[in-house]
């Protein structure tokens, strides 16, 4: 079982293990307007679970909870947003 949450003091969101171990994160850049995905990682010991789509889940709430748009400049956010079309509203396109 994994817990995820948005660190707005971190600008980043996080996947924590049962015992509370950080596995998995997914960061951003705030800019004018709009947050820049940077980076998504999970650890390699925890793949394959879909954790990294639930961090953009995760980021893509803050998001919308916060009204701004999304650049998804980390190639796996990208492939997540880009074309699907329950996130169409929010992807930047400056």
């Amino acid at each position: 079982m994994y817990t995820f949450e948005f660190a707005e003091d971190q600008d980043r969101a996080i996947a924590r293990a049962d015992d509370g171990e950080e596995v998995g994160e997914a960061t951003i850049i705030r800019e004018d307007g709009y947050w820049d995905i940077t980076h998504t990682g999970v650890d390699p010991a925890h793949r394959g679970q879909q954790l990294a789509a639930r961090l953009i889940e995760t980021v893509v709430m803050a998001a919308r909870e916060a009204g701004v748009k999304l650049k998804p400049t980390c190639p796996y956010a990208a492939r997540a947003l880009e074309g699907n079309p329950h996130y169409a509203d929010l992807i930047y396109k400056g």
